[in-house]
């Protein structure tokens, strides 16, 4: 039996949205949530960008038809297609779906919630690509402050993407003497949140070698690369 291929899995998503219109005859949460997962396949598996922006635009579309504007899930479908949008480099649509997902997040939920933090991070890391270092470095520096008040080690990887975005802001910025510094206190501290053996530390070890590499430190680099 011939394995199944990835338009055939998109097809299968589609004919399940069909089913779920027929069925229900008005959008549902179902229905949204089968758009978010083929969105999610299309980008990521397919590259095809152009169907991924309609159906992450379809699952906002229907959730504030159906959901409460403070509900969680909207919050979510704000950020995931501000994310999107980013990386396909519209930075001033990106940046209001960003803000708006962080408001809405900030609005149900504590300053030193997950969610919360990872707003702040992602609009850290959008206002970075515009260029707007200050603005950005600022962001990355709040996720740490908050994480430090609580160190929840449910918000550990999100304190560990604001740090590694704070070194990668001050590499771009080519102060890689300070690059170096906080990118070896990411790789500490994951080290000892994870242990040793871990795939969560291959990144943090590249960054710390980039860093070392343009500051001339080649065996200490070469080390770190082979780690």
């Amino acid at each position: 039996v011939p394995l199944m291929t990835n338009d055939d899995i998109v097809a299968f998503y589609r004919q399940g949205m069909e089913i779920r219109k027929a069925a229900i005859g008005m959008p549902d949460k179902e229905l949204s949530a089968l758009m978010n997962d083929c969105a999610v396949f299309v980008e990521e598996v397919q590259g095809d960008y152009v169907s991924a922006e309609h159906y992450y635009r379809q699952v906002l579309a229907i959730d504030r038809q159906i959901l409460d504007t403070l509900d969680i899930e909207l919050t979510n479908d704000c950020n995931n297609l501000g994310m999107f949008l980013q990386k396909m480099g519209y930075f001033e649509d990106a940046d209001a779906l960003l803000r708006e997902a962080l408001r809405l997040r900030s609005a149900i939920r504590d300053s030193f919630d997950y969610y919360v933090l990872q707003s702040l991070n992602g609009l850290g890391a959008l206002r970075m690509d515009m260029g707007r270092y200050k603005e950005a470095a600022s962001l990355f520096v709040e996720v740490l402050r908050r994480h430090a008040i609580t160190k929840s080690t449910d918000n550990a990887p999100i304190a560990f993407a604001a740090a590694s975005n704070l070194g990668a802001l001050f590499f771009e910025r080519k102060d890689y003497a300070r690059a170096l510094k906080v990118h070896k206190e990411v790789l500490s501290d994951k080290i000892r949140f994870y242990g040793r053996q871990r795939h969560e530390l291959a990144t943090a070890y590249s960054n710390v070698a980039n860093d070392q590499l343009v500051l001339g430190d080649f065996s200490n680099a070469l080390a770190n690369y082979r780690n």
